[in-house]
């Protein structure tokens, strides 16, 4: 069986202060729904780049991946993905920030949304 790895990553503070404002539950509820689709997922801060890469890259040559990330999150998956040595399927922003730096689409990405 193939695996499906999705990596949803929350914007600056939301998984701190976004539960107490109702501003973190975007990143929950796309976890869920991927889960519900069939794939793996782990909730991670924006900054995680470098460990979701090196997740990534331990992956077998078969898997399919997604970086996912709102606000800053989705400013970096593309940083997060050039970070990798290998395809990266899918990366996916939602609502990027305006203070957060703009990145290029790497090559090893199959689909960007």
């Amino acid at each position: 069986m193939t695996i499906k790895r999705a990596y949803v990553c929350y914007g600056q503070g939301s998984s701190v202060v976004g539960p107490l404002l109702a501003l973190g539950d975007g990143p929950k509820k796309m976890a869920a729904r991927l889960r519900e689709a069939g794939w793996e997922v782990t909730l991670n801060e924006w900054s995680d780049g470098p460990k979701i890469a090196d997740a990534i890259n331990r992956l077998p040559a078969d898997a399919h991946t997604a970086i996912v990330g709102t606000s800053l999150g989705a400013n970096e998956a593309p940083a997060t993905a050039a970070l990798c040595k290998r395809k990266v399927d899918l990366i996916f922003g939602i609502q990027p920030s305006k203070y957060g730096r703009r990145n290029q689409v790497p090559d090893n990405v199959g689909r960007a949304v």
